[in-house]
């Protein structure tokens, strides 16, 4: 069977027309001869349903620019285009359309179109039902998302196994197809083991950190006074953790020190030195982001490996005109003044390090009592299992 557009149909039609002959017709009217003769019996409910996607599609397109830079939210994204109204209605128009359908070929184009409907309608369910589950955080609620998750999934599966996956990646990244949504929450939650632990949490965590009177070490006798906070894996993931990894925060009146522990294949222990603001991530590391003000907008953000000149440093947020390519992310020219120190130990299995952090680098002063930062840590650890697929461990 030849392949079939689904709601892409009339863009694309119209794209190649205009490729073979720009001149013949304007776009409009390729779309308009798109729909007659795509959905004969249908066309009236399909030209309401396309209009629909298409307004949707701007919405999207318009809300680009400040929305992917800004913050990276997708699930936001999709859902300020297509919001419950939006596809309800388009729905209902659907709906009209396969009902109205006579001939084999519109009724197999309909078919087309609602396997990547429904994939589309699948991931709003599920980003309106974590956004409810967000604001009341009862059993309810959760019980919604984990079923919308559910839902989705088994929509999605079906398709792969029809070999019916959407021609449009956007939505939809199980096993491979585009880059979805599959890396964010609720999508990346492992179901089953979240309904044995109950509504969850999604609060943020707290810690205080400990004042010193002196500079700090990484081997100060100051830190086994210090309790260690260990780092878990992803919410609703259900992988296990390949390196025991925990932190210990403390401050003197200059400098904010974040010590990190963690275990190291002793056989996994030969690093090489990369430089100021190479990627990090491709390698062991510990990542830092610190925001004085408590604002996720805008932080610092701090990473190294285990080896001596080999780290990364930005400011996040700061630049404020949206027309410059940064806007809302990274500032690679800032260069703060801080250092980090390492130690390896194979008899142990072993990595131990610790960053000092000028408060002045920060620009701001020592915290008071109750000052509130926002602050996040992650390691990155590589291990055989994975053929060199990275694991992330995160406060």
């Amino acid at each position: 069977m030849p392949f079939q557009y689904g709601i892409e149909g009339p863009n694309i039609y119209a794209y190649l027309r205009l490729g073979v002959d720009p001149c013949l017709k304007t776009a409009d009217e390729l779309y308009q001869e798109y729909v007659e003769a795509a959905f004969r019996e249908a066309e009236t409910p399909m030209r309401r349903f396309f209009a629909k996607a298409e307004l949707a599609a701007n919405l999207y397109r318009n809300n680009s620019a400040f929305l992917w830079k800004r913050d990276r939210d997708v699930l936001r994204h999709i859902s300020i285009a297509y919001t419950p109204g939006m596809i309800n209605a388009m729905e209902e128009d659907l709906q009209r359309a396969e009902q109205a359908a006579v001939q084999p070929k519109v009724k197999n184009r309909l078919s087309t179109v609602r396997g990547e409907f429904d994939v589309l309608r699948h991931v709003v369910d599920v980003i309106y039902s974590w956004y409810n589950y967000e604001n009341k955080k009862d059993a309810a609620s959760y019980a919604q998302v984990l079923d919308a998750v559910d839902a989705r999934n088994r929509q999605l599966e079906e398709m792969i196994a029809r070999k019916r996956t959407p021609y449009n990646p956007t939505y939809i990244s199980k096993k491979g197809f585009g880059w979805g949504v599959d890396r964010f929450a609720p999508f990346n939650w492992d179901t089953a083991k979240m309904r044995q632990q109950g509504v969850v949490d999604i609060k943020e965590k707290s810690m205080s950190a400990v004042f010193a009177e002196t500079a700090l070490t990484l081997d100060a006798p100051a830190w086994k006074n210090v309790e260690a906070q260990r780092l878990g894996k992803p919410r609703g993931s259900d992988a296990e953790l390949h390196a025991d990894t925990s932190f210990q925060v403390m401050y003197n009146k200059d400098n904010l020190y974040i010590r990190v522990s963690g275990a190291q294949d002793p056989s996994r222990m030969q690093f090489e030195s990369r430089g100021r603001d190479a990627e990090i991530w491709l390698a062991e590391s510990v990542v830092i982001n610190l925001s004085p003000k408590d604002d996720k907008s805008q932080y610092y953000y701090l990473t190294y490996e285990p080896a001596d000149n080999s780290f990364a440093d930005a400011e996040h947020g700061v630049i404020t005109d949206a027309y410059d390519p940064r806007y809302g992310w990274n500032d690679w020219r800032w260069n703060g003044d801080w250092q980090y120190e390492n130690k390896l130990d194979p008899e142990k299995g072993t990595w131990e390090s610790m960053a000092t952090i000028p408060f002045r680098t920060l620009k701001t002063d020592m915290p008071a009592a109750g000052t509130i930062w926002g602050f996040n840590i992650f390691r990155v650890h590589f291990y055989p299992e994975t053929n060199g697929k990275p694991q992330r461990e995160i406060a």
